[in-house]
């Protein structure tokens, strides 16, 4: 499809509105786009997309029967129109023909829109985890190591001699004698006795003369 070309005027086909929307926007390519004859092919198109695993483009797609308008939310369509169209009283006719044409580009606002939600919040999601790597990485980087714990002291290193130990004996017997006082005898006792007599005598002698 060219850049100024509108989806529905090659050869009156409808093109896949979810192709489409990627392609303007730039968003990352899930469909190769399908070219369908008419607008029940492509809603069948939009919601089976059997075989070759592939997963349906929309999650929910119904039209309602009384208004004729497509409906991507499923609690609003059961709620508000239902599949017979029971809860709804907005009667209109199918658009076909040159009206189809509409029909196409009311849906394709709708997929636009709940596209740009979804990549909107997964770019948010990408983000966020990028966000919280980064944090992470700084707060590993900016944290202190873990404190050394202390490491015990070694065991003083143990001296070994093969020599024999002299140890010093006291002089216990000199030290003994040097303060010992002799005992004198009973002839010493007399001996120094008659000795001090004689001092006593040459003494009184020298001092009459």
């Amino acid at each position: 499809m060219m850049a100024n070309e509108h989806p529905l005027d090659a050869e009156k086909l409808f093109d896949c509105p979810v192709f489409v929307a990627e392609s303007r926007h730039g968003w990352p390519r899930t469909c190769n786009n399908a070219k369908c004859k008419n607008m029940t092919v492509l809603r069948r198109h939009l919601t089976e997309r059997p075989g070759r695993g592939y997963t349906a483009q929309l999650p929910f797609l119904e039209l309602c029967p009384t208004c004729n308008e497509d409906f991507l939310d499923k609690d609003v369509f059961e709620s508000m129109h239902g599949y017979r169209g029971q809860h709804c009283n907005t009667r209109q006719p199918q658009r076909k023909g040159a009206k189809a044409k509409v029909q196409w580009e009311k849906l394709y606002r709708q997929v636009e829109a709940a596209l740009a939600v979804q990549h909107l919040s997964t770019r948010k999601q990408t983000l966020h985890s990028i966000s919280l790597s980064r944090t992470d990485k700084i707060v590993q980087e900016h944290a202190s190591p873990a404190p050394t714990p202390p490491q015990p002291f070694p065991p003083p290193p143990t001296l070994v001699s093969h020599d024999p130990i002299e140890v010093p004996v006291a002089n216990t017997v000199d030290q003994h004698q040097e303060h010992t006082v002799p005992y004198a005898t009973p002839y010493q006792l007399i001996f120094d006795s008659e000795s001090d007599k004689e001092d006593s005598v040459k003494s009184l002698q020298n001092v009459s003369s």
